[in-house]
């Protein structure tokens, strides 16, 4: 499947999304918000405008495997 997605796209699927606790140290986590780790594991992705749409997509990546 080949899907064109836009910037604005690749953020809303990361804002749908929400890391494992396992993978809170990450690099690119770390860039693109701030994370809670109580017991309802709280997401705040407030500098995803500032990534590039290869770091947004392997952001969602990152949270979509939660190996």
């Amino acid at each position: 499947m080949n899907l064109d997605l836009d910037k604005e796209d690749l953020v809303c699927l990361v804002r749908g999304s929400s890391p494992s606790y396992s993978v809170f140290d990450h690099q690119l986590l770390k860039k693109a918000g701030h994370f809670y780790s109580d017991q309802y594991a709280r997401t705040s992705w407030n500098e995803l405008h500032t990534l590039t749409e290869e770091e947004l997509y392997e952001l969602y990546i990152l949270c979509k495997n939660k190996d």
